[in-house]
């Protein structure tokens, strides 16, 4: 199958920011192949952008959210980065929006955002005052948009705390508190043994927990140096240990994900602190946090010490939307950005010069521009374009060479909602993002085509991306005999708890109720990234 390089994805969510037209307009008519939605006129254009952390949202959509101490509007046409429902009260985010006359804000698009600043810690809370709270020996800012949720706050309560490092200190931007007891995880290595006592090295720094007479230890014989897996009580008299799994030290560990911290001797990759000696040989591109690291590493006492990394920066793109002012061979100016263009451009509309376009292009290390496409803004909008998103469910390839293959795709866009279903042909003039896709039943697909008499759809675009994440909150129908991890029914929604689980709190003190959210599977059923008590019960 033919995949050509046009980045969908991006297209499909941001060709509806740039040019604010609903869905609804492609509800009938023909499609024309080489069109994209002209923008309304009747559109307000005063289009605003900003960043702010979360302080109220409300639980339905359409509804209003309060961002950085502005209301916005979130409809159904705005687009997420992630499920909206994973956005919690004080996550930092990204808005653009359309600004009406009354200044109220339409939310175009709303992108959850990693602050740089960011500090994520549990501990018991040692002292309570207005401005401030001791947790796990820090001191706390609280200020005015603090969310504080949870249990009312008391000394030897747990509070799990998302704070920014400012030059006044840390200050809160979001606190849960639990009462007594409260059941934590985290991997690490062994890096001291004592009979009532051991030090673990976590990619957070070292954790000290007490081994008592119920302190379940399974796997191999442990020694310093052996990595484990550790499940414990936070209590005022410290960690308890309640079950570690304990798993010989390999020679060597090998893992790959983004750059999140860099110091002059560790970095931390994908939540793991690893050591950067004189022996670590660094490949590949220039590092910068955000990159995307490969890891190669030993583990030791002091923690993982890296023998390779390698280093890979990502692509970065830039929209140009605009009028034409010149074109040449290898080079256009659009709205007075000179964007560049090869024989992988792929050029939609024949846009001549004076014609509105819009450009994909992607960012060089020195800011210049090379499109990998650009599109002509129609007077006239496509009609009848269906947008089909879900899990494939079946694929049948074709009989003949060159005929199209056939894919069965489902949505389920609620653990428990009623399932919308399409059947989509894909042929070699399909574009499907990214190139070097897996497709395969249980894929998660979006895409956009044409629509046939019998219902079915030629897929014009289609993007493999993973599966969105869900929430689900209620009371408590069934849970695994023996600890946490296993299968739960919570308000009738199968919920997979993994040991890659975040559990908040003990399950003991839930009263029978819990939410969360997770990653939906093709069932129906959610596995959990995180489960914990809900508010009120």
């Amino acid at each position: 199958m033919k995949k050509q390089t046009i980045w969908f994805g991006m297209m499909l969510a941001l060709m509806a920011i740039a040019l604010l037209t609903p869905i609804g307009a492609f509800a009938a008519g023909r499609p024309d192949h080489d069109a994209l939605p002209a923008p309304d006129p009747e559109a307000l254009t005063t289009i605003v952008e900003f960043t702010g952390h979360v302080e109220r949202k409300d639980a339905t959509i359409p509804g209003d959210w309060v961002i950085d101490g502005r209301t916005v509007h979130v409809s159904h046409q705005t687009y997420f980065n992630v499920s909206p429902a994973t956005i919690l009260l004080g996550d930092y985010v990204q808005v653009i929006a359309k600004q009406k006359p009354d200044g109220v804000l339409l939310a175009l698009s709303i992108r959850k955002m990693q602050d740089q600043r960011e500090v994520h810690f549990t501990g018991v809370i040692e002292e309570i005052a207005d401005a401030r709270w001791v947790v796990d020996g820090k001191t706390v800012l609280i200020v005015e948009s603090t969310v504080i949720l949870g249990d009312e706050p008391d000394v030897g309560d747990i509070a799990d705390v998302m704070a920014n490092e400012t030059a006044d200190g840390l200050v809160a931007r979001r606190i849960v508190v639990t009462p007594g007891a409260h059941a934590i995880f985290f991997p690490g290595i062994i890096k001291e043994m004592a009979e009532d006592a051991w030090v673990i090295q976590t990619p957070a720094g070292e954790k000290s927990v007490k081994i008592t007479a119920d302190t379940v230890i399974e796997g191999d014989a442990p020694d310093v140096g052996d990595m484990v897996k550790v499940w414990a009580n936070v209590t005022p008299e410290g960690l308890i240990a309640t079950r570690i799994l304990v798993k010989d030290a390999p020679d060597e560990v090998h893992f790959r994900g983004r750059i999140q911290e860099m110091n002059d001797d560790s970095w931390v990759i994908a939540y793991q602190r690893v050591k950067i000696t004189e022996d670590t040989v660094i490949e590949g591109d220039e590092p910068h946090v955000g990159d995307v690291a490969e890891v190669w590493a030993a583990p030791t006492s002091d923690g993982l010490v890296a023998a390779r990394i390698v280093v890979t920066s990502p692509t970065r793109y830039a929209i140009v939307r605009g009028v034409v002012e010149s074109i040449s061979d290898t080079l256009w100016v659009i709205d007075g950005r000179e964007v560049g263009v090869n024989e992988d451009t792929k050029i939609i509309g024949h846009p001549e010069v004076g014609d509105q376009v819009i450009a994909f292009a992607q960012v060089a290390d020195d800011g210049s521009l090379m499109a990998r496409s650009i599109h002509k803004i129609p007077n006239t909008p496509p009609q009848d374009r269906v947008v089909f998103s879900g899990f494939i469910t079946e694929i049948q390839e074709p009989g003949n060479e060159g005929d199209p293959t056939m894919w069965v795709v489902t949505s389920r866009l609620e653990h428990n909602g009623e399932a919308q279903t399409w059947t989509v042909w894909v042929s070699d003039e399909t574009d499907i993002v990214p190139d070097d896709a897996d497709v395969q039943v249980g894929s998660w697909v979006k895409g956009y085509g044409e629509p046939n008499e019998d219902g079915s759809v030629n897929a014009l675009g289609v993007q493999v991306v993973a599966a969105p994440r869900i929430s689900f909150a209620g009371e408590i129908q069934q849970r695994p005999k023996t600890g946490v991890i296993g299968d739960w029914v919570i308000e009738g929604v199968t919920v997979h708890v993994t040991d890659d689980t975040r559990v908040v709190g003990n399950p003991a003190n839930w009263n029978g109720y819990a939410q969360g959210y997770g990653s939906l599977k093709p069932d129906g059923s959610v596995t959990a990234i995180v489960i914990g008590p809900m508010p009120g019960h």
